[in-house]
Order: structure tokens, then sequence, then C-alpha cells
């Protein structure tokens, strides 16, 4: 649910205006509740229990308003409902919403890339386990990064990461994520992917850096700025999120010792 559309609603429900009011968001979700409730208060319910759940709070709103004698603020239901009734809130922090979002970011997203962090990318790549399903991953890094940060410096180098990412992040389509596994070394994730696909998609990223003008690239042994990578796919070639990449970063190796500039889907004889 989109921040402005939460605010919206809860504004509404704040002012006095009915439950039937709702009506004009429901339709263009189908977690409408689910989202409703995860927004309010950052608790994470199916659907049909969110629905229930989010009908006793607006009882409990007008419960505590009519004994309080005032109008008390769905957020403030919400914090007394779950905390002191359902029990489901255990040790809650109150903060504003802009500083939540800023701490949320930062727990998520890599400071100087802007893509996700190791922490949160094994987050995700653990959630695409749980599912079960088909996917790959494509483990990179950038070719003789050290060579590159010594002789234009750190602050040239964090402008290359920024580069290499930003490009990264305008050819993966929607569902796709990219995170900084540390240094100059990501993670591509291509859900729903197969190898024949991901290695067809890996190739084009791998080209389109190495066409992408970077500053003082010069300097790098064939005086072109590129990546190497390995690919590993779930469930054919591991059964969890490390084997996987464990799979994927001994092919990057590969391609390491292959002469870099390339991309290994298969392990060596």
């Amino acid at each position: 649910m989109k921040q402005h559309i939460l605010e919206e609603i809860i504004d509404k429900i704040n002012s006095g205006a009915p439950p039937s009011h709702l009506s004009e968001f429901k339709k263009f979700d189908k977690k409408f509740y689910e989202n409703l409730i995860f927004g309010i208060v950052g608790l994470h319910f199916n659907e049909k229990e969110a629905h229930i759940r989010w009908e006793e709070l607006l009882k409990h709103k007008y419960f505590m308003s009519e004994k309080l004698g005032y109008n008390v603020g769905i957020q403030v239901a919400a914090l007394d409902y779950f905390f002191n009734y359902l029990k489901v809130l255990k040790n809650p922090i109150i903060m504003e919403r802009k500083s939540f979002e800023k701490t949320e970011t930062r727990a998520k997203f890599d400071q100087l890339t802007k893509v996700y962090n190791r922490q949160f990318l094994m987050y995700k790549l653990r959630s695409l386990v749980k599912k079960g399903r088909q996917f790959c991953i494509l483990f990179f890094d950038i070719d003789n990064f050290k060579i590159y940060n010594d002789k234009n410096g750190h602050l040239a180098g964090d402008v290359a990461l920024m580069e290499v990412t930003r490009i990264v992040r305008l050819l993966i389509d929607k569902g796709e994520f990219i995170g900084r596994w540390g240094g100059e070394e990501f993670i591509v994730a291509f859900p729903e992917n197969a190898k024949g696909q991901t290695l067809k998609k890996a190739l084009r990223l791998k080209q389109y850096i190495e066409d992408f003008p970077i500053a003082n690239e010069a300097v790098l042994p064939g005086g072109e700025l590129t990546i190497s990578g390995g690919i590993a796919c779930f469930p054919a070639e591991g059964a969890d999120i490390k084997e996987i990449i464990a799979t994927a970063d001994k092919r990057l190796y590969s391609a390491k010792m292959q002469g870099k500039n390339r991309v290994v889907h298969e392990d060596s004889d």
C-alpha cells in the first residue's frame, strides 16, 4: 500500500468518516486489510485475519473514544489493542514515520550504491527459497578493481561502484533485484528464471557495463571496466541459498581464471 493512500485512510478514520468510505480503496488492492494493518502497526496477518483484526480495531477505537470522551486516533487505538488486548506486540517503540522510514532504509540498503545490503539481500534470497520456486542468481564482481582504485583513488572507485549498480538497476526486470555482497562483489537475483534466461540477461549486463564509459577506465588492462560472474540456480544446483551462492562464487572464480570479462554458468570438467 502506497504511503499517501495509507495516510489518506488514517486521516479519514481519524476525522470520523464511516468505514464504508474505504470501499474506494479496497477495489484496487487484493491484500487491502493485510497491507492496512501492516502499514499502521507493522504486523503481518493474512488477508482474512487482517480483515477480522481491522473490524475489531475499529470497535476498540470507538470504545476508547467513548470512554475517554474524545476522538482517539486509530494509531493510538492500534497500540492499545495489539499491545494490551491482543498481546502480539511485545516491545513497541513510538517514533515519527519519517524517522522510521529513514531507519528502515538504512537497515535494507547499502548507503553508497543504494542496492540491498548483504543482510537484507540474504533475507530476500531466503524468501525465494522458502517459496520453493525456480530462480537463479548472478554473483559478479568488477575486474581489476584494486588497480582502478590504486590508480584513480577511492572516491573514483566509489563513483564506479555507483555507476555499475545504476546500470544493473536500469536493466533488470520488475521482481529482479541486486544486492551488495561486499566490496566490489554483487549478487543479482532472477526469480522464476531458468538458467538459459539468466545467462542471456547476465551477458547483456556484462556487455552494457563494458560499453558504458566509466571515468579514467583507460588505466585498466584492456582499457575498459568489466565484470566477471558466475551463475547458479535453485533448486537444481543447491538445496539452500548458501549452497547456491557457493556454487555461483566458484563459477565466478572460474571466470576469473579463464581471463575475466565473462560469465560462467557450468562447472569446468
